[in-house]
């Protein structure tokens, strides 16, 4: 795995990695964000999927998916962190991540796929100053 970035946040550093081709996502992050594997799966396999661990945990604490539209613009089809660590602004803090890789592949537009049975999803767009498109 490749290692894009160690950010700290709070206390905590975050250490956030693209998922190497050829290996399983981790669907039990993304059903936090999507209904079923089903609907995952449909667009995982051709996106770009980015794990997020600390020191803390064993186990990946959050994940999210950015789908190529075309060279300008890039979906972010799913976010998700574990759910004992929502509310703690990881989602927040893992949005301007993404900002920050789409300004690095020289995207000039982020769509917000994210489906209607995320949780939180209204109360996390409107607080993030993010638009849905669905």
């Amino acid at each position: 795995m490749i290692v894009l970035q160690r950010r700290r946040m709070n206390n905590s550093i975050y250490t956030i990695t693209k998922l190497p081709s050829g290996i399983a996502p981790p669907f039990d992050l993304l059903l936090l964000a999507d209904e079923t594997i089903e609907a995952i799966e449909k667009y995982i396999y051709d996106s770009d999927v980015y794990l997020v661990n600390d020191k803390e945990h064993t186990q990946h604490i959050a994940v999210f998916a950015l789908y190529k539209i075309i060279d300008t613009e890039v979906e972010l089809k799913n976010i998700a962190v574990a759910e004992t660590l929502q509310g703690k602004g990881i989602g927040s803090f893992l949005i301007n991540e993404i900002k920050q890789i789409a300004i690095a592949g020289k995207y000039k537009t982020i769509i917000v796929g994210t489906p209607d049975v995320a949780k939180c999803k209204s109360a996390f767009t409107k607080k993030t100053d993010l638009q849905s498109m669905v």
